[in-house]
């Protein structure tokens, strides 16, 4: 496998307030299906006014897959070690009350070697970062200390956030 450049690895920092437990408990992150994210390598997460300091790396995503305990099941036993981590990650967002029709994104798990730590990094603005999601270099994102320092990135694209 390939390792990009990493300070050059763009980075989607998504707004969600419930993402970045359920990231932290489950190694993933479930969002409405079909989620963009462009070129993006890897995802952090923004709520309570911060940018947290773990930056994973996007391993798979299954862009559209009913939320129901039948697939949970089904891929939780699966002998493919992805399709298990799709499969746990379902289970996860069943029981934090998810449900419908979703996107599931397998990442770096917090203590892997292939997730990039951070400062945390802290908004002092009177409006959100964002509401939605920003793309920024990981570069960029380690030199931060508050979000005024990455004032010229992309805002990225409206959508209804993600669990």
């Amino acid at each position: 496998m390939t390792r990009e450049p990493v300070d050059d690895a763009e980075v989607c920092v998504v707004a969600a307030s419930s993402a970045w437990p359920f990231y932290q408990a489950t190694g993933s992150y479930i969002c409405q299906a079909n989620r963009r994210f462009r070129d993006a390598t890897r995802l952090g997460f923004y709520s309570a006014r911060t940018i947290h300091p773990l930056v994973a790396r996007i391993e798979h995503t299954v862009p559209q897959i009913d939320l129901d305990d039948e697939h949970a099941a089904a891929l939780a036993l699966s002998a493919d070690p992805v399709e298990r981590r799709v499969g746990k990650a379902m289970a996860a967002g069943l029981h934090e009350g998810m449900s419908g029709t979703v996107q599931v994104v397998v990442l770096s798990a917090p203590r892997d070697p292939a997730t990039e730590t951070i400062g945390a990094i802290r908004h002092e603005g009177r409006s959100a970062w964002t509401v939605f999601q920003r793309y920024v270099p990981l570069g960029r994102l380690r030199a931060a200390e508050l979000t005024s320092d990455l004032a010229d990135t992309d805002a990225g694209e409206a959508d209804d956030g993600g669990h």
